[in-house]
């Protein structure tokens, strides 16, 4: 999982196929429990991922109007295709996934 940094866009991140973003904070334990299941499921389907430290990255926070964390977030093509708030296991995990996909 890639650490977001200043700068970051997610929607230029996305042109290029799908893309995950957790939305996450250092003290969140959900976030850390989220975040090994997350990196699995992305790697057995090949999608990129990364996280964006709530706290750190404040403007890119608002602008997608994340008000819980952990916050999951699918980009694809410039655009929000899901978002799951929570964490969740595999299945939960992969659900999200492919629903958000299936929308394209």
């Amino acid at each position: 999982m890639q650490k977001a940094t200043e700068g970051f866009d997610p929607v230029t991140a996305s042109a290029d196929g799908p893309l995950l973003v957790k939305f996450s904070a250092p003290w969140c334990g959900p976030c850390k429990a989220l975040g090994p299941v997350l990196e699995a499921a992305a790697t057995e389907l090949s999608l990129p991922v990364f996280e964006v430290d709530i706290e750190a990255l404040p403007d890119l926070t608002g602008k997608y109007r994340v008000r819980g964390v952990p916050t999951t977030m699918l980009f694809m093509n410039g655009k929000v295709m899901g978002s799951m708030v929570g964490a969740g296991d595999r299945e939960k995990v992969l659900r999200f996934i492919d629903e958000s996909l299936s929308l394209v």
